[in-house]
């Protein structure tokens, strides 16, 4: 027990020794840490971790922020302890701003390597530090304090200022100088095939020797890769002594570029391989992963770019398309409206998206991107990738449902309220009917269509509402008189739906109209651009009218006793009794009479004690059926 107890204090004694030794970065995003110390003096204000008063935080969203008071502060943002260790945790560093240069929140930076205490604070790392508007960062060295264990504070003591802001606070260690020689890394991208007069992307190395002071970049040109042009500092563009450099516009003979690093300790260099910017050529990288979302009628279609400038979109009736060739000519003409049949470019640009129009449903057609450069101001040269990968696409068009038209218009029955008879319906994959606008709303897409018969009442009442999954949440209904081709439009409704999710559904009531009388309805989705999809594309839909309601029997207007009976047995209604009749437990009928009167008496004397059914029919057809005692 005693060696598993030492063995685990010193478990913990490494893992403490280790936590305080580390290097640590706070940005204040998920609050001021538990390890860290807020001490409040003066004012009722102090440090909270949130967003800056004005402009953003340096990194991140929160900042360390002290806001002003009329009383004078006297708070510290007190760093979690640690152990400063050379070559580990020996400086310490944070950026600061602060709200307005008219109201300067000053600081001061302090350590300790007893406690928190306001009073241990007693070493001065800098006594005045003045912020301005714009970030900027300071790094206080601590070698002087190696091996000792210390908190570092941020004190202020401002009195009616504004807002200071603190953010990025970082324990590490300065990098070391340089040595020997350095290592270049490498640059992309590799080749780039321009136009003359077009400008080259940035040339981007990466691996070159980091963590140390005292490199220098050197970006280099030659017409020959070194050859009979040595190599020489590049001219013009922007970066030349970065590791990033954009290269001045390309002059139409191929160039060579590559970065030269210098360690300044030890004088020595080395350089990345070199990468070129060269006349067109077809380019190396065709477009990929074409896809698309198709409808009915159309098509929204992507792809991502190759390393062209360009791309020219096909689409076709065929899987075998004529490849583009290179040569000069005149811009390429695009049209999205497709002609039927054949190959026809849709589109040519520098985007990855486009959509195709006119197309037939349920059928097939194939699409292919090319990427391709062109060069010269008109006529122009083309250079076109031709080759075959993710770049072509088969295309198949959606079904539209069977009532898309007026002419497929599905008839509706009407009941007595919106359950009665609805029906559910789908408009996935319908289009949108050509001469037609509901007259109540402006945006709107694809329709489909239904008809129904006026009732006797003249009233009819159409009703939408959301689907039972997959829903669309936004309808148009209107009615039309007439014919299909010569409709006349009685009605409109956009958003009459009640509160909750059919608030954005459509309810068109009718009146005033011929019984008999055949009414069109067209239901749109609202939007002008986006199309119903499969999930969001089902809806319910409803006629109905209070007058075919079916009647149900009013019991608060029955009476029938008294019950056991055991002669006379009476009935009275809120209306006209028909007919009753007497039934034992096996259905058969022992009595029978026609009454006609809103009251009556039945005289069962002559019936077996037992059990009896008693059937009562009304004028307006309602049964209500009681069960008696017989004695």
């Amino acid at each position: 027990m005693k060696k598993i107890t030492f063995r685990l204090m010193m478990l913990f004694t490494l893992l403490v020794s280790g936590i305080m030794n580390a290097q640590f970065s706070q940005g204040f995003e998920t609050g001021i840490p538990g390890t860290w110390t807020v001490i409040n003096g003066g004012d009722a204000n102090t440090f909270t971790a949130t967003t800056p008063g004005t402009g953003a935080a340096h990194t991140g969203t929160n900042v360390a922020k002290l806001v002003y008071s009329a009383a004078a502060h006297d708070d510290y943002l007190v760093t979690q302890q640690f152990t400063v260790t050379a070559g580990t945790s020996d400086q310490i560093s944070l950026w600061y701003k602060h709200r307005s240069n008219t109201f300067p929140e000053v600081f001061s930076v302090l350590l300790s390597n007893t406690g928190t205490a306001t009073t241990d604070f007693t070493t001065v790392l800098a006594a005045t530090v003045t912020p301005t508007t714009a970030w900027q960062q300071v790094t206080y060295n601590l070698t002087p304090y190696v091996g000792q264990t210390v908190y570092v504070a941020f004190h202020s003591t401002t009195t009616d200022q504004w807002e200071l802001y603190l953010d990025d606070i970082v324990v590490d260690t300065a990098p070391i100088p340089c040595t020997g020689t350095p290592t270049a890394g490498t640059v992309s991208p590799a080749l780039q095939n321009l136009c003359s007069g077009s400008t080259p992307a940035n040339l981007v190395a990466t691996g070159f020797s980091s963590g140390v002071t005292g490199l220098t970049f050197q970006w280099e040109e030659s017409d020959d890769n070194g050859g009979a042009d040595a190599w020489a500092n590049a001219v013009g563009g922007s970066g030349a002594t970065t590791s990033t450099y954009t290269p001045p516009a390309f002059a139409g003979t191929t160039i060579y570029y590559r970065l030269k690093v210098t360690c300044t300790n030890s004088a020595a260099s080395s350089q990345t391989a070199s990468v070129a910017v060269s006349p067109p050529g077809n380019p190396a990288t065709q477009a990929t992963a074409l896809t698309g979302t198709p409808y009915s009628d159309s098509s929204a279609l992507n792809w991502t770019v190759g390393n062209g400038s360009r791309r020219a979109v096909y689409i076709s009736d065929s899987a075998t398309f004529t490849d583009p060739v290179n040569g000069n000519a005149a811009a390429l003409v695009a049209n999205t409206v497709y002609a039927g049949t054949g190959q026809q470019l849709i589109y040519d640009g520098t985007g990855t998206t486009a959509t195709v129009t006119a197309l037939n449903p349920s059928s097939t057609y194939y699409v292919k991107v090319y990427e391709y450069l062109r060069c010269g101001a008109g006529p122009y040269d083309y250079y076109f990738n031709v080759t075959t990968g993710t770049n072509i696409y088969t295309l198949a068009t959606l079904t539209p449902p069977a009532n898309d038209t007026c002419a497929g218009a599905i008839a509706l029955t009407p009941g007595g309220a919106f359950g009665d008879q609805d029906v559910a319906g789908s408009i996935m994959g319908a289009t949108k009917t050509a001469g037609i606008t509901p007259s109540c709303q402006a945006s709107f897409n694809a329709d489909v269509w239904y008809t129904v018969v006026v009732p006797a009442s003249g009233t009819i009442t159409i009703e939408s509402q959301v689907g039972a999954s997959n829903t669309m949440t936004d309808s148009v209904l209107a009615a039309f008189t007439g014919a299909c081709g010569t409709l006349t439009q009685i009605g409109c409704d956009d958003d009459s739906g009640p509160t909750g999710p059919n608030n954005l559904m459509s309810i068109l009531s009718l009146t005033g109209r011929t019984p008999g009388e055949t009414l069109y309805i067209g239901l749109w989705k609202y939007d002008t651009t986006v199309l119903p999809s499969a999930a969001t594309s089902q809806f319910t839909i409803s006629a109905y009218d209070a007058s075919l309601s079916n009647p149900t029997f009013d019991m608060s207007g029955f009476s029938a006793y008294p019950n056991p009976v055991k002669d006379i047995f009476n009935l009275s209604y809120s209306k006209e009794i028909s007919s009753v009749s007497v039934h034992n437990l096996l259905g058969q009928t022992v009595m029978a009479k026609e009454l006609h009167a809103a009251q009556s008496q039945l005289d069962l004397s002559g019936l077996s004690s037992g059990t009896y059914l008693v059937k009562v029919t009304t004028i307006d057809n309602m049964v209500k059926t009681i069960k008696i005692v017989k004695e």
